[in-house]
């Protein structure tokens, strides 16, 4: 009996140390393609598939956390009446299913919004700076007024700062080759 129950220990024990490993796993080149495919294909059918539409419910709390992850987004596109045509895009361009795919989707998205938005910590404490000078030398507005612009202006480049800051390394350098075609897929004008 003891025997059994060591054997039941030692299997989960295994399972929960992979679940992590097999979650960390580097991006491959196959799905960043595959994730642009995708969107290529989605973004050809237009509005005809609008499994995502209504992604609009999230709170203040939700926003602060980060951008919504496709994570969520698949779990309540579920019973959607076009799920299923969307989950056979996703088959189609070799993932598993629509989970497999939205955590692809995750870990590119935030590897290209790094990126794109180049968040510098420094430029980012210029920026404060420069804008509660501007807010304090705004006529009209009271002490609180001007505490509280100041806060919201803040608080936002906090959280801008606090979702890039956990994109890792390993997905950086493996979307960077991919940035243009990301741009172009999801529409993004280049600065430069």
């Amino acid at each position: 009996m003891l025997d059994k129950k060591l054997n039941w220990l030692l299997v989960i024990t295994m399972f929960m140390l992979a679940v992590p490993m097999a979650h960390s796993a580097d991006l491959t080149n196959r799905q960043i393609e595959n994730y642009i495919a995708t969107l290529q294909e989605f973004n050809a059918v237009d509005g005809d598939m609008m499994v995502f539409e209504d992604d609009d419910e999230y709170s203040w709390d939700d926003i602060k956390a980060g951008p919504p992850k496709m994570v969520e987004l698949v779990k309540r596109g579920k019973d959607h009446p076009d799920y299923s045509k969307f989950e056979a895009v996703v088959k189609d361009h070799g993932f598993k299913n629509a989970d497999d795919w939205a955590s692809v989707a995750d870990r590119v998205n935030a590897a290209f919004m790094y990126m794109v938005m180049d968040v510098d910590r420094d430029e980012v404490m210029k920026q404060l700076a420069s804008a509660r000078k501007e807010i304090e030398s705004i006529p009209g507005l009271s002490a609180a007024q001007k505490e509280g612009m100041l806060a919201f202006a803040t608080a936002g480049m906090e959280m801008l700062s606090g979702w890039m800051a956990e994109v890792p390394e390993a997905d950086l350098k493996a979307v960077k080759p991919y940035i243009q075609k990301l741009m172009n897929v999801m529409e993004v004008e280049d600065d430069d």
